[in-house]
């Protein structure tokens, strides 16, 4: 009587789990059998004679159809073109991957709602998950960078310094344009370093973007005393013909205290898509970026500072690793008051959005099931939905104080002291950042 059991129970597993073969829907049936509560004719159990005497008398023991039909390893999302290719997934019991920073929780409720499909790793049977068995359930989970004061820009061509001036080459004694090659963070430079200087470290930037630095060549031009002109190019690498990245940032001195500046570029900027977190995401084509800034020297010890840009992101398609991007439209904001002590102590306050995606689609290649022999099968999965108004959701209070501690000739010791906190947020967290430099 036991075959047609065992019969009905593999009809439902093949019916369950269409790709596995029936080797694999029999290891299935006899690994989920047990011989617990089984009692021999004289009496044997597992307490009194063990496995191995109740595996003589009972085989595998019974059958579990419920057992059989759950999940017996460990869980995978699936990341390769072969289930069975080593290292072709990702164990989801071990590791939760990142989702994009700068989402609303909108879209983030969306994909922590939706369905996916993972394997069991015992035999690749599939099994339908929610997106918060894969995903943070906290949009705010991922660390956020503390809002603080830079170090000041090396002109001394040191690269201990993120951003530094390697050479600069002036035109005549009496010309006012100046050729340099520098080094300086991608993100830096989309809002204009030399506006900001130290205050760039202030400015809110999407968590989204890389902080690498990349070589650039910058020409500058007075072209009165209230206006400057200054047009950068990106150095790299590339060998596959595409375009460079290129700007222009048009600063001027409006009033005696107030100064204005807009800076609009193509870029190739690197994006934190991957989602298990390690390495990043370059699209084939150039976003674009326009910033405008002020700096308002409301008294002689304070100065107000506003800045706004947005983020025109270039098209990446989506892999199994990594989110991909449809007419994506990044914005930050940021407002802030700064204070200036005569001995040289400053503290800011502000408020700011680092960035948060308001316009586009954001996709992802998500597998739908695999063949007998662990050909993977993918399809695209869309989130949209995105509003303007949803960088009210990132926006955090920052407080952040500079304290020289020594000065040398054109040295100086410095210690920064940080804070961060959300306040849309329930569980956004409230960071706390130290720094010292040494700018000589």
């Amino acid at each position: 009587m036991a075959a047609p059991h065992v019969s009905g129970i593999a009809a439902v597993l093949m019916q369950k789990f269409p790709s596995l073969s029936a080797s694999a829907i029999t290891a299935r049936i006899k690994r989920t059998a047990s011989v617990a509560g089984l009692k021999g004719k004289n009496g044997e159990t597992v307490e009194t004679h063990g496995m191995q005497v109740m595996r003589a008398i009972f085989g595998h023991g019974l059958i579990n159809q419920t057992k059989a039909s759950s999940q017996i390893g460990t869980l995978t999302l699936a990341t390769g073109q072969n289930f069975f290719d080593e290292g072709s997934g990702i164990d989801i019991t071990q590791q939760r991957l990142r989702l994009p920073l700068g989402l609303p929780s909108a879209v983030t409720r969306q994909i922590l709602t939706d369905s996916f499909i993972a394997f069991d790793r015992f035999d690749g049977a599939n099994f339908e998950v929610l997106g918060d068995e894969i995903f943070p359930q906290s949009p705010v989970s991922e660390p956020r960078r503390v809002l603080g004061y830079a170090t000041p820009k090396s002109q001394s061509g040191n690269p201990g310094h993120q951003d530094y001036t390697i050479g600069s080459l002036t035109f005549s004694q009496n010309s006012d344009a100046r050729l340099s090659l520098t080094q300086e963070g991608l993100s830096s430079t989309l809002i204009g370093r030399g506006f900001w200087d130290e205050k760039v470290g202030l400015i809110g930037q999407p968590d989204l973007f890389d902080k690498t630095s990349s070589h650039q060549f910058k020409l500058n031009a007075q072209i009165s005393g209230q206006l400057s002109f200054e047009t950068f190019f990106q150095l790299t690498n590339q060998t596959d013909g595409s375009d460079s990245g290129h700007g222009a940032t048009l600063s001027m001195q409006a009033t005696p205290h107030l100064k204005l500046h807009a800076t609009i570029s193509r870029w190739a900027l690197p994006l934190k898509l991957i989602t298990t977190g390690s390495g990043n995401v370059t699209a084939p084509g150039l976003s674009t970026t326009v910033s405008f800034g002020l700096r308002h020297q409301y008294r002689e010890n304070i100065e107000i500072f506003a800045n706004m840009a947005r983020y025109n992101l270039a098209d990446i398609n989506p892999t199994p690793q990594s989110f991909g991007l449809t007419s994506a439209v990044y914005r930050s904001h940021t407002l802030g008051v700064e204070l200036l002590a005569h001995n040289g102590h400053r503290l800011s306050i502000g408020v700011s959005d680092p960035g948060s995606m308001v316009a586009g689609e954001l996709t992802l290649m998500a597998a739908t099931g695999r063949s007998p022999d662990g050909t993977m099968h993918y399809a695209k999965k869309r989130y949209s939905g995105f509003k303007t108004s949803d960088y009210l959701e990132n926006m955090v209070f920052f407080a952040s104080a500079s304290l020289p501690i020594e000065r040398t000739g054109r040295s100086q010791l410095s210690l920064d002291i940080s804070l961060q906190s959300g306040f849309d947020q329930q569980d956004a967290p409230t960071q706390l950042g130290f720094k010292m430099s040494y700018v000589f």
